[in-house]
């Protein structure tokens, strides 16, 4: 009995001791709940330990506490090997019962001994094992749950992983609709400055066009100008025509009076100024259907010129004072 209480604190102190070095794991939540009670303690064996009642040992700690399960968890493991112990040790006594009395006797009182300190080392009585069992139940609940948190949080990571693999390949069809439209920005980036080189060459070509049509204003101002020196000429072989008529009458009347007095001399003179006036006539006709001719061509001219230039702004080009209108309708041809 002494050198089995002696051995149970010396082995109590290794196990203490290898829980201050060893790390503080997952296992190590039960050792707060219970702490062992022995009953061959060192201060008993010092002679200084007083009895007293013996109250539960329970600890007022919450059931889930890490610590405290591992406590519990080392109890009941060291419970269980001392059984396991106690199990073979009484095999094999069993077996060698046919050895000698002595090593019975021997065999019985060592097995009688351990029983002894098994039942001085009990570390639980009856209200701590209907906690444990309650602790046991709870992390059983507990347990449960958590199993189905798992199983919906494996369903959750499937449609997770499915969601993913779609959204891979919606990545990688988007991957590729961003390469066409990359390529298709480059194509249309090529295209732009074309069209800005094209543009360019409009604008010169505009320019140009705008100098020609500046010429070409330039040109009909002077075709205005000839026609309105025409037009003058015109006049004054008008007013010439005139004064030949009158002329010619005045003769005329020279010739009626003098042709009492000198018929025959007037007449030939009047033949000859006849003739004279005729020529000039036929000449004055010929120039005139020549000034006709140019005349209806200057008025052609004048036509596709008009057509041409009928949607330019000329009011804006034009310096005041110009006749912007055609002038050829007001013309009055003298009729032979």
């Amino acid at each position: 009995m002494d050198s089995s209480k002696h051995h149970i604190p010396e082995e109590a102190k290794e196990k203490n001791e290898e829980k201050e070095k060893r790390p503080q794991g997952a296992g190590d939540w039960i050792l707060e709940l219970f702490s062992p009670t022995y009953a061959n303690a060192a201060a008993v064996l010092d002679g200084k330990h007083e009895v007293t009642e013996e109250g539960p040992r329970i600890k007022m700690v919450s059931a889930f506490d890490p610590q405290s399960i591992k406590n519990v968890y080392e109890r009941v493991h060291m419970m269980i090997k001392l059984e396991e112990e106690l199990k073979k040790e009484k095999a094999q006594a069993g077996k060698e019962g046919e050895g000698s009395a002595t090593k019975k006797r021997h065999t019985e009182t060592t097995a009688d001994s351990k029983r002894v300190n098994l039942q001085d080392s009990a570390i639980w009585n009856a209200e701590e094992l209907s906690v444990l069992r309650g602790v046991f139940r709870a992390a059983k609940s507990q347990l449960s749950g958590l199993e189905v948190k798992l199983r919906q949080t494996q369903r959750h990571n499937a449609e997770l992983e499915e969601k993913l693999a779609s959204q891979g390949t919606l990545l990688d069809i988007k991957s590729k609709k961003l390469t066409e439209a990359t390529k298709a920005n480059h194509r249309l980036k090529i295209h732009c400055e074309e069209l800005q080189l094209e543009v360019r060459s409009m604008v010169m070509k505009l320019e140009a066009v705008t100098e020609m049509w500046r010429e070409i204003d330039q040109e009909k101002l002077r075709m205005m100008q000839e026609n309105q020196e025409h037009r003058i000429a015109l006049d004054k072989e008008r007013m010439a025509r005139q004064q030949l008529e009158i002329q010619l009458q005045e003769a005329s009347q020279e010739i009626a009076r003098e042709k009492m007095l000198a018929e025959e001399n007037a007449k030939t003179r009047y033949e000859h100024h006849i003739h004279r006036l005729q020529e000039e006539l036929v000449k004055a006709e010929y120039e005139l259907e020549g000034e006709r001719q140019l005349h209806s061509q200057n008025k052609r001219a004048l036509e596709h010129l008009r057509n041409h230039f009928a949607s330019l702004p000329l009011r804006d080009v034009l310096p005041p004072g110009v006749v912007d209108r055609d002038q050829v309708a007001f013309i009055d041809h003298v009729s032979l």
